[in-house]
């Protein structure tokens, strides 16, 4: 027997009880969604910032399933379109802090939006993700709060409007 596209939770079980689980190339991406209606969040600087203060490796390796890799951009690099040239923002806290500074931005509020409820290939803990993102960004200094969505109501909201701050993600 072998199973595909099963829950990343599930991998271990089916294995243990001798199951052949294949695994193939990330065919997903999960990105965090920046908006621009908030008028701290037009601001370069504070994106930037942004950019900077997520721990994007640490959220990898300890909340994404085995073998995912950090995204610099919205395909996967087994993907035509994909570029080795795209700009990089390093884990860097202290520019962010530099950069949220100069912009003004110290202390700002973001209302940062998760779905429940739901398990995407891309995000298969909206939950642990979302506070893995909320405190590198609450480290940085930004006040964070929360809106948890069951998943028809976040998408009408993402699709709808422009939030501060969402987890929109793609599967191939």
């Amino acid at each position: 027997h072998g199973y595909d596209l099963v829950a990343p939770a599930d991998v271990p079980k089916l294995q243990s009880a001798g199951f052949n689980v294949p695994t193939r190339e990330a065919f997903n991406v999960l990105y965090l969604g920046i908006g621009h209606d908030n008028p701290i969040l037009a601001k370069p600087e504070v994106r930037q910032a942004i950019a900077h203060a997520v721990n994007r490796e640490s959220l990898v390796k300890s909340k994404l399933p085995p073998g995912a890799e950090v995204a610099t951009q919205f395909m996967p690099p087994n993907m035509d379109g994909w570029s080795p040239d795209v700009k990089k923002y390093e884990y860097d806290p202290e520019k962010a802090k530099q950069l949220l500074k100069s912009a003004g931005a110290e202390g700002a509020t973001l209302k940062f939006y998760y779905p429940t409820e739901v398990s995407r290939p891309y995000m298969p803990d909206p939950k642990a993700i979302f506070e893995s993102i909320k405190a590198d960004l609450e480290a940085v200094g930004l006040k964070i709060e929360t809106v948890a969505q069951v998943w028809a109501d976040y998408l009408d909201t993402v699709d709808q409007a422009t939030p501060d701050l969402w987890l929109p993600g793609w599967a191939g």
